[in-house]
């Protein structure tokens, strides 16, 4: 991932790939990859999908191994950069990959909500919502929409679909690119290593250029003590 081919280098000041150079109001983009923090992994995602409601995956009654929330915030501070930061992780492109692999992630747990009987669109917590601010009936921040009608499913049946995570095994290792491999302890596709695949080869990988000519420095930093999930959520600044 962290390659020429594919979103640039992790470490410094990113000058690889198709967003080297890119400027952002909080300087130009930079990454300081596994210094703190932690990747969500495919136990993290069987600890969210072994619950039923919202209230057990989101703060503040999740705990933190069933806390897609909390998985969430640990991979801003593991990219770190802009993506540590709350006021600038949108200007890393990561941002909106990292974001619509969380979606995904929620509307596979959503699925299995419908599978059991349970309604999505009326499950938001009616009391234990922790801030003021995510009380249901509180202002979302886009028109007249309220907080509770951010998880109706009009939203995820009208302007997205998700694909399916490909799966392989030793009786079909494929997994349809030639940037996966399969690791047939799990049956699952994972990405090949740099040195294994084609993206230590010279390639021309076209610049994408930010529009932006600010280079303020962002504030606010986020910390992770440990290699564990702690309590810091990651918007505390």
């Amino acid at each position: 991932m962290f390659s020429a081919d594919f979103v640039g280098n992790g470490r410094g000041l990113v000058n690889t790939g198709p967003f080297r150079g890119w400027n952002t109001p909080h300087g130009l983009l930079r990454r300081n990859i596994a210094r703190g923090g932690s990747l969500m992994t495919s136990r993290d995602e069987r600890n969210v999908m072994s619950r039923f409601h919202l209230e057990d995956i989101t703060f503040p009654n999740a705990p933190n191994w069933t806390n897609v929330e909390e998985m969430h915030n640990q991979v801003h501070v593991w990219i770190g950069g802009q993506m540590r930061r709350i006021e600038s992780a949108c200007y890393d492109p990561m941002f909106w990959m990292h974001h619509a692999y969380i979606d995904c992630l929620w509307e596979n747990f959503r699925e299995k909500q419908k599978a059991n009987g349970i309604d999505p669109s009326s499950d938001y917590p009616e009391f234990s919502f922790g801030q003021r601010l995510h009380a249901p009936n509180s202002r979302l921040g886009f028109g007249w929409l309220l907080i509770r009608h951010a998880i109706h499913e009009y939203f995820s049946e009208s302007f997205y679909r998700c694909a399916a995570t490909p799966t392989c095994s030793r009786q079909r290792p494929s997994c349809g690119s030639e940037w996966l491999q399969c690791d047939f302890r799990q049956n699952r596709c994972m990405s090949r290593p740099a040195d294994s695949s084609s993206t230590n080869q010279q390639r021309q990988v076209p610049s994408i250029r930010s529009n932006s000519g600010s280079t303020s420095t962002g504030r606010g930093r986020f910390s992770s003590n440990s290699r564990r999930r702690t309590s810091n959520r990651w918007w505390n600044a």
